[in-house]
Parts: structure tokens; C-alpha cells; sequence
């Protein structure tokens, strides 16, 4: 599915309407298979670029209507003897009255639900949220989308949110319900919102904190659950079709291969995207080789460079500015592989609860002052302190009217209200292993996920609460692996659960080097250890000689953009400081590459919607 748009008025009144957002340029190139449905107090709108029927979305009864957006199964294991994996959306509504999802069903999935009797309108988000979705709201109407720049043509006014600028510049990311917008509000993971008379509540109904077990069971004890959960989890899907499967160098997308069967690798197309210089594509031919299976490459060459300022700005858009601009990656190679299937398992969802924070803090988080304030125990003096830094900082890219007094305070409540207030049982590491899970997840993976919804469908077979909930029950979880323990030996040892899962799964992937340089099965020897840490030393250096990642040519593209883009950086605007472009053509950006393309897209995707903003 690509996006829903609805609007909902209890008092009546709706009627015919014309639809707000057509015209957008980027929306009208992805308009397909459009349904409607609306009476007088409900408005629907579905685009879908499969052929699923409305159905698939839309239930009604005499007392309530409910909106499906996305997918929801029966938590494993399913009943000997049922085939049934899909729950029917009318065996949803009791369970939603009864308050009893988490216990009986999963998915990625975001549930609307209107109760006629009682006007009340209900947003139910999965307890991993990483599917977008926004609401705003106009008295007792309501506006929900998975697209908030459709919101945004919707709305009578609409103003640029100051606290969502400060939290960029504090973490990298929005915190909470924040978007960029002031109107505009996103749900959160885990989050059951009730929306009656123009009052909304909000409930945390799932917080996986509360499943990390003292002390964890053992590896040994837990890994044949954990394989076969993974195993069960394509039983979800359509595997007797054809179906992308991304394939890189690396552990998480040879453990999803892993757990196919010979006839499900057969309707697989296993594809990777970069230079074609790069080792990815070179170990993802192996493996695809040594599976028999079929191998599509996407290059990111000419072609990709002649479109590269397009499609960054194509991303801008498709993503709400929610999205650097550098993802655009993502775009072009999955706009490449639509034509063969709207179907995608990765890898990238989810496996990060495996990893050591180390591992896999540079995806959650670009600054150490994030990790000092939680570690120091002052979290919230400590945030007070990196605000005022970076007021005063002539190297902050907002002027300093943009840091108010209201902006801090609004970031502040929800740090203590989501990450310390909740969870003063916790440890100060296991409390910023939270933050980061979660904001994390929002951050990096919705990010791709915004781009990437009007071409493919993501399968998540890590980000399943049935594995994540039995993960954080054994020692493989990451938060367990030396958290932030620097140790190359340490840090090794959080991708044991690889290891384990792969001989059990398809031992002959342990035995196909990685892309760092080493195969898994060393891991599994004390000379193997030796070889392990050699070859990764061995990577580094030659990556660091050769000018940097094989696999993707960021410095020059990047540069691309911003040489395009000097007069709007020069030009005089209310939120961003003037030396942005001197600091471009001086070259800094070269040195903190994503930071600046973060804030670069900020205003970038403002200046594409100026008109919009008041």
C-alpha cells in the first residue's frame, strides 16, 4: 500500500470533497489504483500500487468502522491444524474493545477506529511504530495520513515547528508526536490514542523495557527458539511469488536467506545496490551463486549520478522532509526493482536488537552528547546544558531565536515522560539503550520506510515481537553485549547469535566471507578470533586508503547537491543562520557529511513548500 488520506467529522457535514493534495507533482507520478469511500462524517481516501481490494483496509459494522494500515497476523505459533496467518479485520474489532491486541496479534501496522455510538476516534500504533502516520486537528475534525505533505495542502494554516528543529539539532531526529510542522502530530511506537471533541489521550500500551529478563537465559538455551521463530515468520508472507530479497556483505541479510526453503529461495530475486567496484556486490554474487538463486544488481553509476538531484528532491517530498536528502538511494534502487516485484524481505528492521549500542550507534545518533547526558545521571541538566551550547554556537545551523524557552521545555517532558519517568527501575545504559531503540528506530528506519512505500512492500522478519520479545529474554540481545564496551573482541562477540542462527539455519553461509573480510565460522575458534580481528584491521585500512566507502561515492554526491543549492543556502530565512553556505564552501560538510545533510534537507523541503507556511 502507498498512503492513506482520511478525514473524520462526528458532527457530520463532509459530503462530496474535492481532494486537497492532487497536483503535488511527486503524488500525481504515483497515483494508482485509487479507492474512495465516504459518507457523511467519514472520508477515505486508499492508493495502492498492488491489487488488493479495499477490504483489505476497511471494515464496517452498524456500531464502528475500522482502518487497517499495513498488516496484521497471529502471534506465533499458529494453531496446529489453521492455516489462518492474516487476521480478518472484524476479528480485530473485539479484541480492540477488549484491550487485548499485544497478547494476540503482531505486525507493522497503524489501526484506526471510529466508534459511531460514542464519537470517538481511535489510533492504535503497533508496538514497534515504524510505520508512518500523522494527525491534526480542527476543532472536532480530524485529519489522519501516512503522507503529511498531503496534511499539509489540507490544512487552513500551517507553521513551521520550532521544538522539532531544536530536537534535530539535539539528537538527530523528532522526539514524541513532532514533525515539522506545528499542525501535524505523528504517532508513536506502542501508542493507543483516543481522540474525542477535539481532545486527544494518550496511553503507552506496549514498552518493551518491561520484557528484559533477570538474568536472560542462556544461548544455549534459547537459540533453536529464536532460528525457528525467524523460520516461522516467512510462513507470513507470500513466498510462492516472486519477492525481492536484499543481499549485501554483511550478517542480517544471509540469516533472512537463511531460513527459506529451497522452493521459497526459488521465487526469490535477490538484488544489491552500489558501485559496482564495491565487495557488497561482489559477496552478494557468491552467495547468490552458491544458492542457486537469481541476482539483480542496481548500479549506482552515471545513470544514478544524471538523477541525482531529482530524485534527492523526490525523496524530500515522499518523506514529509522527514528524510535526508542522501537517502535517495533507497528511492532510485527500489523504483529500479519494482517492475519485478512490489515485495521486499530485509534485513535492515529489527536486527539491530542484536547488536552491542556500539555496533550500531552511529545509525541511532551522530553526537556523544546524547550518551553523556544519559550516562551521567543528570539527563535532564545535561540536555539544558547542550541547549544552551548550541544557541551560542556560531556553528549551529538555526539562529537563536529558534531556541525558545517553550522548545526546551516541550523536549524535556517528553524525554522524561517517554525514557525516565517510566523507567527509573533502569540502569542509565539500559535507559539510553531505550532511547535509542526507540528514537532510533524512527529516525533510520522510517526514514527509508517514507521513501520507499510507493515501490515496495517491507517484509521485517527481525522486527516481529514474537523474536524481539524472545531475544530480549537471552544473552544474544545487544543490550546484554558489552553495551558500549569499544573492544573489537567484544564487540564481535554480538554477532555470535549469526553465527548460532546460521548453523542451524544453512551452515553453508557461515563459510562465505563477509565484507569484512572474514567468514563467520571463525568465530567459532580461538584462531578463528585471531583471523577475525586481522581482517577487520586489515578492511579498515584499506577502506580508509582508498578514499572511503567502496559502495556508495557520498562526498561527491552529496557535493552535487549543495553546489546546485548555494542560492538558497545564501538566502535570508527566519529559522537558519546565514553562514550555512560559507560553511558549505569552506568544505565542513565534507568532514560531518550527515549532519549537514540533515539540516541541508530541513530547509530544503521548507523552501519546496514555502508558499504553504504562514
Amino acid at each position: 500500500m502507498i498512503d492513506l488520506y482520511i478525514e473524520y467529522q462526528p458532527e457530520g457535514g463532509l459530503g462530496k470533497k474535492e481532494l486537497p493534495f492532487l497536483g503535488l507533482p511527486f503524488y500525481e507520478k504515483y497515483r494508482n489504483r485509487e479507492q474512495v469511500t465516504a459518507n457523511d462524517t467519514l472520508y477515505l481516501y486508499r492508493n495502492a500500487f498492488t491489487d488488493t481490494e479495499l477490504a483489505d483496509s476497511f471494515h464496517e459494522t452498524p456500531n464502528a468502522t475500522l482502518i487497517c494500515y499495513g498488516k496484521v497476523y497471529y502471534r506465533n505459533p499458529v494453531s496446529p491444524g489453521t492455516e489462518a496467518l492474516r487476521v480478518p479485520l472484524a476479528e480485530l474489532v473485539p479484541l480492540i474493545l477488549n484491550q487485548d491486541l499485544t497478547r494476540k496479534v503482531k505486525g507493522n501496522f497503524v489501526l484506526v477506529y471510529v466508534d459511531k455510538l460514542s464519537k470517538e476516534l481511535q489510533i492504535i500504533n503497533s508496538p514497534f511504530g515504524v510505520r508512518p502516520f500523522h494527525y491534526s486537528l480542527n476543532g472536532s475534525r480530524v485529519i489522519l495520513s501516512s503522507n503529511a505533505t498531503l496534511m499539509i495542502n489540507s490544512l487552513e494554516k500551517v507553521t513551521v515547528n520550532c521544538t522539532a528543529l531544536v530536537q534535530v539539532s539535539l539528537f538527530d531526529t523528532l522526539l514524541g508526536n513532532n514533525t515539522l510542522v506545528e499542525q501535524i502530530s505523528q504517532t508513536q511506537y506502542g501508542e493507543w490514542l483516543r481522540i474525542k471533541e477535539g481532545r486527544v489521550s494518550r496511553t503507552q500500551y506496549y514498552n518493551y523495557p518491561g520484557l528484559f529478563a533477570q538474568p536472560p537465559r542462556k544461548r544455549k538455551d534459547t537459540i533453536d527458539e529464536l532460528a525457528e521463530i525467524l523460520r516461522q515468520n516467512n510462513r507470513l508472507w507470500e513466498l510462492d511469488q516472486p519477492y525481492l530479497l536484499g543481499l549485501t556483505g554483511g550478517y542480517d541479510c544471509r540469516l533472512n536467506l537463511s531460513s527459506l526453503t529451497p522452493d521459497e529461495r526459488s521465487h526469490a530475486i535477490a538484488y544489491t545496490y552500489g558501485m559496482l567496484s564495491s565487495p557488497e556486490i561482489a559477496i552478494a554474487r557468491k552467495i547468490a551463486g552458491k544458492m542457486g538463486m537469481r541476482h539483480e544488481i542496481v548500479p549506482l553509476e552515471t545513470d544514478y549520478e544524471q538523477e541525482y538531484l531529482d530524485i534527492a528532491t523526490e525523496a524530500l517530498l515522499i518523506s514529509d522532509g522527514f528524510a535526508p536528502f542522501m537517502r535517495c538511494n533507497y528511492l532510485y534502487a527500489h523504483r529500479s526493482l519494482s517492475p519485478y516485484a512490489k515485495s521486499c524481505i530485509t534485513g535492515m528492521y529489527g536486527s539491530e536488537f542484536i547488536k552491542p549500542m556500539h555496533v550500531m550507534a552511529d545509525s541511532v545518533s551522530i553526537n556523544s552528547r546524547t550518551v553523556q547526558a544519559f550516562l551521567s545521571g543528570r539527563v535532564v541538566d545535561s540536555i539544558r546544558d547542550y541547549f544552551t551550547d548550541l544557541k551560542n554556537s556560531p556553528n549551529t545551523f538555526y539562529k537563536p531565536e529558534v531556541f525558545t524557552r517553550q522548545a526546551l521545555e516541550e523536549t524535556l517532558d517528553t524525554i522524561q515522560t517517554l525514557y525516565l519517568s517510566q523507567n527509573q527501575s533502569m540502569s542509565r545504559e539500559v535507559a539510553l539503550y531505550h532511547f535509542y531503540m526507540h528514537e532510533g528506530m524512527r529516525k533510520f528506519f522510517m526514514e527509508i520506510l517514507r521513501i520507499d512505500r510507493f515501490f515496495v512492500d517491507h517484509k521485517l522478519p527481525f522486527l516481529d515481537q514474537d523474536f524481539i520479545e524472545a531475544l530480549l529474554a537471552s544473552e544474544y540481545a545487544g543490550v546484554y553485549n558489552n553495551i558500549f564496551n569499544e573492544s573489537l573482541l567484544k564487540r564481535r562477540k554480538g554477532q555470535m547469535f549469526y553465527v548460532d542462527a546460521l548453523a542451524r539455519l544453512n551452515p553453508a553461509l557461515n563459510h562465505i566471507p563477509t565484507d569484512r573480510g572474514y567468514k563467520p565460522v571463525y568465530m567459532k575458534s580461538a584462531l578463528g578470533w585471531t583471523l577475525v580481528g586481522a581482517s577487520y584491521v586489515i578492511t579498515k585500512k584499506l577502506k580508509r586508503a582508498l578514499g572511503g566507502n567502496p559502495t556508495y561515492n557520498t562526498k561527491k554526491w552529496r557535493s552535487m547537491v549543495y553546489k546546485a543549492n548555494l542560492e538558497l543556502l545564501r538566502k535570508d530565512s527566519p529559522y537558519f543562520r546565514s553562514n550555512f553556505a560559507e560553511r558549505i564552501e569552506a568544505g565542513e560538510h565534507l568532514k560531518d557529511e550527515h549532519v549537514f545533510g540533515k539540516h541541508f534537507s530541513v530547509l530544503k523541503w521548507m523552501d519546496l513548500l514555502e508558499n504553504r507556511f504562514k
